[in-house]
């Protein structure tokens, strides 16, 4: 059918479903439907059609989404952090490059999993780690100087390729109680709280919320604001000036700064080119690259 001149209702219903029985949540799926009744909307006020196909279709509604877990203060992180490298084992170089990773990029897991040898490299004179995220878009996640030591300190001593643990959940909880995080917060520790540690003190540490948007991969906005609202305690909410205005809260130093050099980034936009551009020899001299093993 036409396009323009030839949608149905029963067209944009089939639509609907499609969108339902694809497993989008429902803000993604109105979304959709929104920008389909704008555009037919569009087209009959200018004349294109009699009237819209979409002007009674049904959208799901969206409540308000509740804000993350704030997760670990960036003296918390620090604890996590300096427990991976005293972790026991033949695995704790293994161990503390991926905590390191996951606090420091804000990459997901599987992202971590999923990424090899070749996809470290530089761009913009600048180390990263290329990973793959929705829909095949490559992306490559700026590496601070903690996470880089860890990474090349894991390469240079592992004996060959080595699957990452089973059970992360777990493996993080016990670095948690090594590290005496309060118990009620190590309960709930995962990659997932990981991820929001990253957001929270990026912002803290003078990251825009744009910049934080494309560093994690949102495909919603609204996603990422979340992590602004979530990153304040009652203890640290912005006080209302007279007027009725908020004031943000001083920002703290990071903890890092005073013992590891390259915290959470500052404002520094993360890459966003589609296809990675390694350095040349860049793996080699400094991760101890072994032609694509798996990380």
């Amino acid at each position: 059918m036409h396009p323009v001149t030839g949608a149905t209702g029963l067209h944009v219903t089939r639509y609907a479903r499609q969108l339902d029985t694809a497993g989008l949540s429902p803000a993604s799926a109105a979304r959709k439907l929104a920008a389909v009744s704008s555009w037919y909307a569009w087209l009959a006020r200018r004349g294109h059609i009699p009237a819209s196909p979409a002007a009674a279709i049904a959208r799901p509604r969206t409540g308000p989404a509740a804000p993350p877990a704030p997760g670990l203060t960036q003296a918390q992180a620090l604890r996590l952090l300096h427990a991976a490298d005293q972790a026991p084992g033949h695995q704790r170089a293994r161990t503390a490059a991926l905590v390191a990773l996951l606090l420091f990029t804000g990459a997901r897991l599987s992202e971590i999993i999923g990424a090899d040898i070749s996809d470290l490299g530089i761009h913009q004179g600048h180390p990263v780690l290329w990973v793959t995220r929705g829909k095949g878009r490559r992306q490559g996640l700026p590496l601070p100087g903690p996470a880089t030591a860890r990474i090349a300190a894991y390469l240079a001593g592992r004996p060959g390729p080595q699957d990452v643990p089973a059970d992360v959940r777990r493996t993080v909880r016990r670095l948690a109680t090594r590290a005496g995080l309060p118990a009620d917060l190590t309960s709930h520790l995962g990659p997932r709280t990981l991820q929001h540690t990253f957001a929270t003190l990026y912002l803290q540490a003078g990251g825009s919320l744009s910049d934080l948007h494309g560093a994690m991969g949102h495909t919603d906005p609204r996603t990422t604001r979340r992590y602004d609202q979530a990153r304040y305690t009652p203890a640290t909410r912005p006080a209302r000036s007279p007027a009725g205005q908020h004031r943000p809260p001083p920002q703290p130093r990071s903890a890092y700064q005073a013992r590891d050099p390259g915290p959470w980034p500052r404002g520094r936009p993360h890459c966003r080119a589609r296809q990675p551009q390694h350095a040349a020899g860049h793996a080699g001299r400094a991760h101890h690259e072994t032609n694509g093993q798996e990380t």
